[in-house]
């Protein structure tokens, strides 16, 4: 079977105005077109890629530092658990849905690392919106592109 595996999207796609990287759940386009042709085993394998490369990107900004306080949060906000999705993704999905209410990062079971202190939650979710598609544009230009490039040679 391979509708086991929830999709990564967010409904905001937009590759069908012709990003190879979607600017919502950072899919490439044809993982985005195809999704629903993949097993559940190539399915795991671009939640893994997206799980490191989120990790990549909020581990040097956010940390969780009261995870009973964290995991209340997420029920009080409705934030979904996905089985395959890393801690990170739960902290970005709680930065998509509420960092325009965050003002002490504490109250949500988290820590900002130093470097980023003085930054609003607001900021951290654009910086980590910004740094995760330039994360997931490089990764499509390093591994990918290159082998389409031989596909049409």
């Amino acid at each position: 079977m391979n509708h086991l595996v929830k999709t990564p999207c967010n409904g905001i796609c937009s590759t069908v105005f012709g990003d190879l990287v979607c600017r919502g759940c950072k899919r490439f386009n044809h993982e985005v077109i195809n999704w629903n042709l993949y097993s559940d085993h190539e399915k795991q394998a671009i939640w893994q890629r997206l799980n490191q490369l989120l990790a990549q990107v909020i581990t040097p900004k956010l940390k969780i530092s009261q995870p009973s306080v964290f995991e209340q949060k997420l029920k009080t906000e409705a934030i979904c658990h996905v089985p395959l999705a890393a801690v990170q993704f739960q902290i970005y999905q709680l930065l998509v849905k509420k960092a325009h209410q965050i003002r002490q990062f504490e109250a949500y079971g988290l820590r900002v690392q130093p470097a980023f202190g003085s930054w609003t939650a607001m900021a951290l979710k654009e910086a980590i919106e910004h740094d995760y598609l330039q994360l997931s544009a490089a990764y499509y230009q390093r591994r990918i592109a290159p082998g389409l490039q031989q596909a049409c040679d």
